[in-house]
Parts: C-alpha cells; structure tokens; sequence
C-alpha cells in the first residue's frame, strides 16, 4: 500500500497539471506559503528559486520509483530511507506532518534480510577493527 501511494503521489503530479509541475513553480508557491520546521533551509530554499525545479524532478522521479521496493526485496531498505527522507524534507520545508506514513513505510521492510545484512556488514567491520 505504501509503495502504491507514493506511485500514484507522482502519477497525480504528472497527470493533474501535466509535465509543468516540473517547472518548480507550483513546489516553490506551495513552499512560500506554508511554514516549515527550519526557517533556515526554508530562506535558502526561497532565495534560491533554481532548485525548485530540481526538488520538482526529484520528487516525481523518487515517487514513482517507489513501487520498486514492491517487486524487488532488496530494493526495500534504500525505498524506506528515501521515503523517510522525502518526508524529512517535506517537513523541513512546508507544514505537512507525515508521521504515520512514515511508520507504515517500516512495514515493508524485509526485517530477516535487514537483520543478516546487518549482522554481515557487522562481522565486516569487526574483523577490519
């Protein structure tokens, strides 16, 4: 399901206004009048208006490539740390929360292949120590 929202969050992105959403246009207003969490990053965000465009691509590029964690299990832990990241992002920038979406994006983690890859990234570094 998680994976199928985030598909569908950038499907809407390219089908509501078409390709224009990827001017950056429509990401900077939305940015400009909602409050974020860092008033930092938000002034820089805002005075430098050539990367809305780049947030705009990364964005429909990150959500309709997130049906990859569904067919492909090893793809699903670098799935949930982008979509966790997308979110830190949206909630440093604008006034979203997505704070359940973000649990839910645990779920699809494959927890055995995350505990033996940790377990050999672990033993790795251990015998480089």
């Amino acid at each position: 399901v998680s994976a199928n929202a985030m598909l569908w969050a950038g499907m809407h992105k390219l089908s509501y206004p078409g390709f224009h959403w990827l001017d950056g246009k429509t990401l900077y207003a939305a940015i400009k009048r909602q409050p974020g969490s860092s008033r930092v990053l938000r002034a820089y965000f805002l005075d430098h208006p050539n990367f809305a465009p780049l947030l705009a691509i990364a964005t429909v590029v990150g959500e309709t490539a997130g049906i990859l964690p569904f067919f492909y299990p090893w793809w699903r832990p670098f799935g949930v740390a982008s979509f966790h990241g997308f979110h830190i992002g949206v909630m440093l920038l604008m006034s979203p929360r997505f704070y359940q979406s973000m649990v839910t994006y645990l779920l699809i983690l494959d927890w055995g292949f995350v505990g033996s890859a940790f377990n050999s990234m672990q033993s790795k570094l251990i015998r480089f120590l």
